[in-house]
């Protein structure tokens, strides 16, 4: 059989590598026999210490003791899943330039489509949808763009996440409601602050605070009609009951009008404990400035 990327193998009772069951640790991009030897001898190595019990969480500690992922990150042999979650409307063509670039980093990009229309679909059924998206994959980095702030840590609580990334989040507190984040966190007046300080019009319009920054080509190219969100997904209680202890970042474009960017500096001290890193674009970065927004994507997953 010809080998196919993510046939790292566990050693099997032979004493073999290609005997042994597929290993879910690792999914390299390229055959061992082109690794260095002293990579492919890590890998043989990791493998004789984790053995075939990977339904136990203890083969992901073991490999960080080894070393063996940061070797495997620098020789290009591990391959991230990215999933991408989008905002209000939850249309996974949000992401359609994102996608490709991602893919040709390297990693497998998965954008999430969310029933954003669905009155009846509320924040559980929104996390089991990504849920179900990541399955049993290994290495996944969830990004959550604006509303998905709120889908975010009802994911990490339902599946294996080792990265969060929130791309201009709403970032929420344990019990609140996305109509209640709004209040809580002074969203519209930091708005209107900054709109009159930079002089565009303060009454909000599509237009004006999320396709200001983005390219004809890429509008015309996009549905004739955008998803709707639903108002009743406002009202749901974010049932959490803290952040998992993974690494979080958050990522924010410095020219979005709808959440200033002093604004989300803010509210990701203030909620995280976390700086906010900026790059150029408004509040839909996945479409003004899709290279940025993927290279910063890449860069987290690499450390």
């Amino acid at each position: 059989m010809a080998w196919r990327p993510g046939d790292v193998r566990c050693r099997g009772r032979s004493g073999s590598l290609a005997s042994g069951p597929r290993c879910p640790l690792l999914t390299p991009t390229r055959h061992p026999s082109e690794m260095g030897g002293s990579v492919y001898h890590r890998v043989q190595k990791i493998c004789d210490a984790v053995g075939p019990a990977h339904s136990k969480p203890s083969y992901r500690e073991a490999a960080h003791k080894c070393g063996l992922r940061a070797v495997l990150r620098r020789e290009g042999l591990i391959v991230a899943t990215f999933i991408l979650v989008p905002g209000a409307g939850g249309m996974a063509w949000y992401w359609h330039r994102v996608v490709p670039l991602i893919r040709a980093a390297g990693h497998e990009p998965v954008a999430v489509d969310l029933p954003g229309d669905n009155r009846q679909a509320g924040l559980a059924e929104y996390a089991d949808i990504v849920a179900r998206s990541i399955a049993d994959r290994a290495d996944v980095i969830l990004v959550a763009q604006s509303l998905a702030g709120f889908t975010a840590p009802l994911v990490c609580a339902r599946a294996r996440v080792q990265m969060l990334v929130f791309v201009n989040a709403m970032i929420p507190e344990p019990g609140e409601t996305a109509g209640v984040w709004w209040g809580a966190t002074g969203a519209v007046e930091a708005r209107e602050q900054a709109a009159a300080v930079r002089g565009y019009t303060a009454e909000f319009d599509v237009g004006t605070y999320f396709l200001h920054d983005v390219p004809q080509e890429v509008l015309r190219a996009g549905p004739e009609q955008p998803r709707e969100e639903a108002e009743t997904i406002f009202g749901d209680p974010c049932l959490f009951e803290g952040w998992p202890d993974i690494p979080i970042h958050v990522l924010a474009g410095k020219d979005d009008r709808f959440f200033p960017i002093e604004f989300q500096r803010r509210v990701a001290r203030e909620r995280l404990g976390k700086e906010v890193a900026e790059i150029p674009g408004g509040h839909l970065v996945a479409l003004s400035n899709a290279e940025r927004l993927a290279e910063c994507l890449v860069a987290y997953e690499k450390g």
